[in-house]
């Protein structure tokens, strides 16, 4: 489809993640409630507004916290309640070269990204042992007892082995559990992905549903 952009996840076995701590790479634009922030030096302290944020960093919501955080690339983390959550690296090389390794470790998330153009662009976030490759889009995810991938807008397929599923269509919901058997996929409508955003403390921004080259609607 025209304008879509893409996002592949892969789950695998959570393998051993390098860390280049200390590189800055965005800021906290937005938090409320209890956010802690841990660096590589197992320093803690309390995340603020306009906050650094660097690879390595382990941030902490309490019960009542959220946090946004605005990266370099103009993309955007949203971390909700009793959530942890690290970005281990990223990088920015012009328009050649666009990477990014983050874990969500336990809790929930929205990764909102706006189309770039980078020859070579690897993001991964991994979802407790998912990995999910970025190619841009925006999208919820869940890391608890199973995992839960959400899709706001672009598409998601999420694999284990021989096993996948693909999400294509605005509101498309897959579970997954930890030992990576798939439910079946379905699509929520509008009115609960605003109310899922609710639960999560943010607003779900709807885009409006663009059009394929055939006319049909590309959710």
């Amino acid at each position: 489809m025209t304008g879509i952009k893409s996002v592949l996840i892969i789950l695998c076995l959570l393998a051993p993640l390098p860390s280049w701590a200390g590189d800055l790479i965005g800021k906290v634009i937005s938090l409320s409630g209890e956010v802690t922030v841990r660096n590589d030096k197992a320093q803690r302290y309390e995340a603020t507004i306009g906050m650094p944020v660097e690879t390595g960093q382990m941030v902490k919501t309490g019960a009542s916290g959220k946090v946004e955080i605005l990266l370099a690339d103009g993309a955007t983390f949203r971390i909700a309640a009793n959530s942890s959550f690290i970005i281990d690296d990223f990088l920015i090389s012009g328009d050649e070269k666009r990477s990014m390794t983050a874990r969500m470790l336990k809790g929930a998330m929205q990764y909102l990204s706006t189309p770039a153009s980078f020859k070579h662009d690897d993001r991964k976030i991994y979802l407790a042992n998912a990995v999910g490759a970025v190619r841009g889009t925006n999208f919820i995810a869940f890391v608890g007892p199973r995992i839960e991938a959400v899709l706001i807008s672009g598409k998601v397929e999420i694999g284990l082995r021989s096993n996948r599923v693909t999400l294509d269509r605005r509101g498309h919901t897959v579970f997954l559990s930890r030992t990576g058997v798939f439910d079946n996929a379905f699509v929520v409508p509008d009115a609960e992905l605003v109310r899922l955003g609710d639960r999560l403390g943010w607003r779900i921004k709807l885009p409006p549903p663009p059009k394929d080259d055939e006319g049909a609607l590309g959710i």
